[in-house]
């Protein structure tokens, strides 16, 4: 007995519409396992601390914000890439043997009391007008409206709650009271109440630069603890 042609495309189609799902399935399970951990914006990389929904979208809404476009200081232009350019004196001012301020202090020569750098300024090769330099580029980013853009958009992350997050630049961190300096906050106040925080990581002029934000438990579960 012969079956009929219809008969022989059903059992034809059965086993590969079935292989179609099984693969379907097996890629949406390797993009479930996969998501977050090494995602790239922009060419830069971002590393999701965790996968809960709630959790993905405030990490978007962060990257979000440091690749908006908006007016500071009287010129449009991308928070991120304002950022940078207020570290530009950094990396232009050098000392007798043509170091910059990166290459002798690093980074974390920005945390240190400017009466504790100023005892060093010398010691390593830079001069007076370095200094002015220096302290001109701090006073920039301290009365920025980067500060206060920042500051007003991630309270909008934590809305209603009280020190709900701490925005860690390597010259502070930014609060709801605008910039702060690190040496006055000790690494204790992110130990309770504080979710692991999100890190955007980029390198600029070979320097890698790490913008950490720190929100409250409360403010990814929804809670109203302040």
């Amino acid at each position: 007995m012969t079956a009929a042609k219809g008969d022989v495309d059903f059992f034809v189609w059965i086993p590969a519409f079935l292989i179609i799902i099984f693969v379907m399935i097996i890629f949406l399970l390797i993009l479930f396992i996969n998501f977050g951990k090494n995602t790239i914006f922009d060419g830069h990389e971002v590393t999701v601390v965790e996968y809960s929904q709630s959790v993905y979208l405030l990490e978007s809404s962060f990257i979000n914000l440091l690749h908006y476009s908006t007016t500071l200081n009287g010129k449009e232009e991308i928070i991120l890439n304002h950022f940078t350019k207020s570290l530009d004196p950094l990396f232009d001012i050098s000392n007798d043997e043509g170091k910059n301020f990166i290459e002798v202090f690093g980074l974390s020569g920005l945390e240190k009391p400017n009466h504790e750098l100023r005892e060093l300024w010398d010691r390593e090769g830079f001069d007076e007008n370095d200094w002015i330099v220096y302290l001109d580029a701090r006073k920039k980013i301290q009365e920025s409206d980067l500060i206060t853009t920042l500051s007003k958009e991630i309270s909008f992350f934590c809305l209603n709650k009280k020190n709900g997050f701490y925005l860690e630049l390597p010259y502070g961190y930014v609060t709801a009271d605008g910039l702060k300096e690190k040496y006055f906050y000790s690494d204790v106040i992110f130990d309770e109440g504080f979710h692991k925080p999100f890190v955007f990581s980029i390198i600029y002029r070979e320097q890698a630069i790490n913008i950490l934000l720190y929100l409250r438990d409360s403010c990814i579960s929804g809670g109203t603890d302040v």
